[in-house]
């Protein structure tokens, strides 16, 4: 017979706490008496004197009737685990148990040995989430043959995808499904034919070319390496053809969601093209293309230049060449500032607006250039070029028209350079116009239509993200996408508040100061960084409620967030108490949306959703508390709850999210809801040997999580701390890290000389894991002996140049890492210099410098910054 050994529970707990749903193969009546004897005995029950007749007698009354069978997934076929089974007749309940690892039940149990009687009629039920309950009526025993095969319940049909093309590949991303035990999505791609020129998405209806294609996995298998985030990069589009893109979730019950009422994504992407564009601008009494630069005086009209993607894009240079009407635009006065997208090469930007040949147009020039290649990981605004604007009556529009060298030729248009060896090349572009013009159009930052860009349209983005109130029935997402990303979010609120406050949307401050406020740092920043969200841990009873932390690391240059958690719901899960959102010390003030609920499909599947957006990034780095949340434990759970982060993006003052590929796209950690009878509490082994704290551990029905070592306070070998903390409540089997101390640790300096003179004369500085940076021979003091010392150095701007003179460019030596000793630390490094001239062969940002900025120093006009 199967001998379930969870079906009272109370006992189970008593005895062991022996896992829910485990079941094990018993032959013959004896083994009945073995384990109904060995639950006596320890529950008291009965004594062990009287166990073995009592035991006796209960066999003597079994007819050696049962029921027999398999729970399988009416899809796939596969077994069930973990079904509830429930045995009863029309006038009460008699038995219940769950499914074993093969799907398989059996009756009677052990604790109720007499449940069932030969030729007895009885009705079963089955349950599990994610499955439509079943039933099964009139079974007379005895039968091995009681199977029955449990329907799916629905699974959400994702949202949207938004697909962007890069030089080398299309980059899909997708809002994430609020289910908890969604096994993963499927991506699949349908050529199109050539979309018009300016689509509508609303009113589009693209003409297929071919059938679709599953990207991950097999062909036809829709189970087949599932993706379980919600970005994909395609790198098998063939350049210069059109693609749209649809995604299918696959629930935990092996549920796959309906493909065909699934949006597609739009516009279409063109394969292996980076898009440039000027997005349509229309200039009103207020919004966010106005921009007072300089409090208190006029305010300038921002006009952005945008890509749809940049993750592709590891460039050397780029240049924009464009024509703006003369008709509506001044030339005096203007202001061109790189973006959160572009800002690591903002060092060697440089920018022109002069008149053209043509009178009905300006010329605008943009040259950006690095000396060393920058991943710009990003989409939306490059470039915000800021001007004045000439009186002219309402509606009067002009084109703004990038300028394609296929059709003005080489060297006289928009321009990209890759980072390819050792002749960088040009990345193919696409190109789309846009208008300037004066009223018209829609209100930008104007979310709620009321005429007026305020704080309630800063809010209003928060709360439609969480799904708290409907999108506007028109300009949306539009009026709400200020740094043009293809998302009106949380970010974007972020730059109405500053637009606000009167503060820049554009990095401004020197390099050195960008790791505090802006993701656009540059790439050793970025590599040296490791953000971390991780959603907590918290215990409590059936009925209680629970407060949960979710905590960021690594993440100074946040200045806000959304996420998505989900969990089981109902009276065996959790309920999210609405309301309870409370933000931490470092993001207190700023502005918060919140909503919950359960999915329309299963009813056991909750989530919650939480949009924060302040004006400026909240500047650490160190764990910070982002927000805590509270849950209400289910009246009949039983076991431990997971809390799983579905989705979380952060984002900087500037509106630059760290998406895909980018270093500082954190990293997520769930949590869970322990009840207490389940919970352990976590033992002191701070002191201890490796082998004592393992002892400990493993003792109180732990693990050995990470082992690390470095210099600490205790002695050699011992344990110096211990994550979670002695006396923390965590589940069983949860991990426990340990630092070991390598005892006391020595202290030490490092100096750093640089060489020639001429460098350190032209601003040639160093600094040691991400500081300030110092002067050459500036000693380093309070430095750990046997720590890694990251040392990097400052890029300087070319000196001089023109028509004649090429400029001189001074070339910084790579990054370094020194470990470090006891004794005083010395590094000695160069400076190397060449000409304009000589550069422009071993970069593309020097070819493109003297292919642009030499002629903008040549006109006399220089960027105003």
């Amino acid at each position: 017979m199967w001998v379930n050994e969870s079906s009272n529970k109370s006992t189970i707990r008593r005895i062991g706490k022996m896992t829910q749903g485990r079941m094990m193969w018993v032959g013959g009546a004896m083994a009945v008496v073995v384990v109904l004897a060995a639950i006596a005995a320890v529950t008291g029950l009965i004594t062990p004197q009287t166990a073995s007749a009592q035991s006796l007698s209960l066999v003597a009354k079994a007819d050696g009737s049962y029921i027999r069978g398999v729970v399988t997934n009416e899809l796939t076929g596969n077994p069930i685990a973990g079904v509830k089974v429930e045995l009863a007749t029309a006038l009460k309940a008699l038995d219940n148990t769950v499914t074993d690892a093969q799907g398989r039940y059996a009756f009677p149990t052990a604790t109720r040995p007499n449940s069932t009687t030969e030729g007895g009629i009885y009705d079963l039920t089955f349950a599990i989430s994610e499955f439509k309950p079943g039933t099964l009526d009139g079974v007379v025993a005895s039968t091995n043959n009681a199977n029955i095969a449990l329907r799916p319940l629905g699974v959400t049909a994702p949202g949207q995808p938004i697909a962007r093309s890069g030089p080398r590949s299309v980059y899909i991303e997708w809002p994430a499904n609020p289910e908890y035990n969604l096994k993963g999505y499927n991506v699949y791609r349908q050529q199109v034919a050539t979309p018009p020129e300016d689509v509508d998405c609303g009113n589009y209806t693209p003409q297929p070319i071919g059938e679709p294609v599953k990207l991950n996995g097999a062909a036809g298998n829709v189970y087949s390496s599932l993706i379980t985030g919600t970005e994909y990069v395609d790198d098998t589009v063939q350049k210069g053809l059109y693609y749209i893109y649809k995604i299918q979730a696959i629930s935990g019950g092996d549920r796959p969601s309906d493909l065909s009422k699934s949006p597609f994504s739009c516009p279409p992407a063109k394969g292996d093209f980076l898009a440039i564009y000027f997005p349509d601008v229309y200039v009103q009494s207020t919004g966010l293309f106005l921009w007072e630069l300089v409090p208190g005086q006029s305010p300038f009209v921002r006009i952005p230049v945008s890509s749809r993607c940049a993750y592709d894009v590891s460039t050397s240079g780029m240049q924009i060449k464009a024509e703006l009407p003369a008709t509506i635009i001044n030339p005096d006065g203007y202001v061109i500032q790189a973006t959160g997208v572009t800002a690591a090469m903002a060092g060697a930007l440089e920018t022109n607006l002069l008149a053209s040949p043509n009178p009905d147009v300006l010329d605008l020039l943009i040259a950006n250039a690095s000396l060393n290649a920058q991943n710009l990981y990003g989409s939306g605004d490059l470039f915000n070029v800021y001007v004045k604007t000439k009186v002219v009556p309402q509606d009067t529009c002009g084109p703004l028209h990038l300028l394609d060298e296929d059709i003005v030729g080489p060297q006289n248009g928009v321009r990209v350079y890759d980072n390819s060896v050792p002749t960088p090349l040009k990345v193919d572009v696409e190109l789309k116009d846009g208008v300037l013009c004066k009223g018209g159009g829609c209100l930008h930052g104007d979310v709620n239509l009321d005429g007026v860009v305020d704080m309630d349209d800063a809010s209003d983005i928060l709360k439609i993200w969480v799904k708290k109130i409907p999108a506007p029935p028109i300009c949306w997402p539009d009026s709400g996408d200020i740094n043009r990303d293809g998302y009106a979010d949380a970010a974007d609120s972020t730059l109405i508040q500053r637009w606000l406050a009167g503060m820049s949307i554009n990095p401004t401050a020197a390099k050195e100061d960008l790791a505090l406020t802006s993701f656009a740092v540059a790439g050793a920043e970025k590599a040296a960084a490791n953000p971390l969200v991780a959603v907590g841990l918290a215990v409590g009873d059936p009925g209680e409620t629970v407060t949960v932390p979710v905590t960021m690391t690594g993440a100074a240059p946040t200045a806000g967030f959304e996420m998505t958690i989900a969990f089981p719901a109902g009276d065996e899960g959790l309920t999210y108490v609405q309301g309870s959102a409370t933000l931490g010390a470092a993001l207190a003030g700023y502005d918060i949306a919140e909503n919950s609920g359960e999915t329309e499909e299963n009813s056991a599947n909750g989530w919650v959703s939480i949009a924060v957006s302040g004006p400026e990034s909240q500047g650490k780095a160190e764990t910070i508390d982002l927000v805590t949340l509270q849950f209400t434990i289910g009246a009949n759970a039983t076991q431990a709850m997971p809390l799983v982060l579905v989705s979380f993006n952060q984002f900087d003052q500037y509106g630059h999210t760290p998406r895909q590929n980018d270093p500082l796209a954190p990293a997520k950690d769930d949590g869970q809801v322990v009840l207490k009878d389940d919970a352990v509490t976590v033992p002191n082994v701070v002191g201890q040997t490796l082998a004592g704290a393992t002892t400990l551990i493993q003792a109180a029905g732990l693990v050995v999580g990470a082992v690390t070592n470095g210099w600490g306070s205790l002695p050699a070998g011992q344990v110096e701390m211990q994550t979670p903390s002695a006396g923390a409540q965590v589940a069983p089997g949860s991990a426990v890290n340990l630092f070991i101390s390598d005892g006391p640790v020595p202290m030490t300096t490092l100096t750093v000389n640089i060489s020639p003179p001429e460098a350190v004369a032209a601003g040639a500085r160093f600094r040691v894991n991400g500081t300030q940076y110092r002067e050459s021979g500036e000693t380093v003091t309070g430095l750990f002996a046997g720590n890694v010392a990251t040392i990097d150095f400052l890029a300087l701007d070319p000196i001089g140049g023109g028509c004649f003179n090429p400029a001189t460019i001074w070339t910084e030596p790579a990054p370094m890492n020194v470990t470090l000793t006891a004794e005083p630390n010395v590094v000695n490094v160069t400076y190397t210099r060449s000409t304009g001239k000589q550069a422009a062969s071993i970069g593309g940002d020097l070819l493109l410098f003297g292919i642009v900025a030499s002629a903008l120093l040549a006109s006399g006009r220089r960027s105003k910054k």
